[in-house]
């Protein structure tokens, strides 16, 4: 129900020169509700709104969790706390900034400034095509402090690495990259088995 609002909102006033604040703001605050109410498992087309999930906050033994195809919003999960975020393609910049106790997870990122001044979170990063994930350049003080940065490539962990702001990066977080196992059956079931390994982003 709250997708079929946040569609109807944009249909019927996408044009208005502050929709996407205001109504990524007021969807924020509809999930949040929702989940209070017991709900969760949020899932998302295409997100066009700024501000979307700004400020929600899970529990630790159940994180509210919120999946979209694609994500086109600037700001979007700012201030996040005990969340997980799954996005298919990722355009948007300022993403999932100060998340806390969180996880985000993208299989191809295009936008910028990925989780700055996060801590105890986790990103998985499929494909990078962005830019600054974990810090910004020009406010070293902004980099994330006791995150995981992990993904299936070693491209993807490699452009992490940037001169000048790598090393404080690299003191203050943790990189592993996934090895996926063989298929073990487990009581019938079939589970996909990973394995962490840790590794140094090298540069290019």
């Amino acid at each position: 129900e709250i997708r079929f609002f946040a569609d109807f909102m944009t249909d019927s006033y996408g044009d208005h020169k502050n929709f996407e604040a205001i109504t990524g703001i007021f969807i924020s605050n509809l999930v949040q509700k929702s989940y209070d109410a017991g709900h969760n498992n949020f899932k998302f087309g295409t997100n066009n709104k700024d501000h979307f999930g700004y400020n929600i906050k899970g529990t630790t033994g159940n994180p509210l969790i919120i999946t979209m195809q694609e994500n086109n919003g600037w700001k979007v999960g700012h201030g996040a706390k005990n969340t997980k975020f799954n996005i298919g393609i990722n355009n948007g910049k300022v993403l999932c900034h100060y998340l806390t106790n969180s996880s985000l997870n993208i299989k191809i990122n295009n936008g910028s400034w990925i989780g700055t001044n996060s801590t105890n979170s986790t990103f998985n990063i499929e494909e990078n095509n962005g830019n600054y994930i974990g810090f910004d350049p020009g406010w070293p003080s902004t980099t994330s402090k006791q995150c995981v940065f992990e993904s299936i490539n070693k491209e993807t962990l490699d452009s992490l690495y940037v001169e000048n702001t790598y090393s404080t990066l690299k003191r203050q977080n943790y990189f592993n990259l996934i090895q996926p196992q063989p298929l073990l059956a487990v009581k019938q079931l079939f589970t996909p088995q990973a394995e962490e390994i840790p590794y140094t982003p090298k540069k290019k």
